[in-house]
């Protein structure tokens, strides 16, 4: 800790990674070895398919306290959601949204940092759950993850609690 998990450069740890196709359909997410890249895939083929896949980082053990996650994905034309499971084997009903990216203008992994409170001591699995259809070309069908990481996030000192002075 903190986490770094950067699939590109550690196709090993891919194999760590937990897939749920949640609706049976046949479409979910897959590791892509290509010769310039190695990401995470989750491919949609057909427009009438509502997607519903989930894919999840190993567990990390977590104190309770504040943490920035960095999800490093993409999905041009694509909506998915970003967040974490307490079961990497129950990831619809244990899911915890942190952020919704609609329509997403990305065809290369990007960066998105999102701050997370986890309140109890205990292993969590950070999750992105790829929604919604395809809207645009049939070239961009799918939504990649690239990596993750996660390190502590300190608060800032002071707390805001109430205006005073205003007239």
């Amino acid at each position: 800790f903190p986490a770094n998990i950067t699939l590109t450069s550690q196709p090993d740890i891919a194999a760590m990674f937990t897939v749920n196709d949640e609706n049976n359909d046949g479409n979910t997410w897959v590791y892509e070895t290509g010769s310039w890249t190695k990401n995470y895939v989750s491919a949609n083929t057909d427009d009438n398919v509502e997607m519903d896949d989930y894919l999840c980082t190993p567990y990390l053990h977590l104190q309770a306290g504040y943490y920035l996650a960095n999800f490093k994905t993409c999905g041009k034309n694509n909506t998915y959601e970003l967040g974490y499971v307490t079961n990497r084997h129950l990831q619809a009903s244990t899911f915890v949204k942190l952020a919704e990216i609609s329509g997403d203008t990305s065809s290369v992994p990007g960066d998105h940092k999102i701050v997370v409170v986890i309140t109890a001591e205990g292993d969590y699995a950070f999750s992105v759950h790829h929604t919604g259809r395809y809207t645009d070309s049939s070239y961009y069908n799918n939504v990649t993850m690239g990596g993750f990481e996660l390190a502590e996030q300190p608060l800032l000192p002071g707390t805001a609690t109430a205006l005073e002075g205003i007239a």
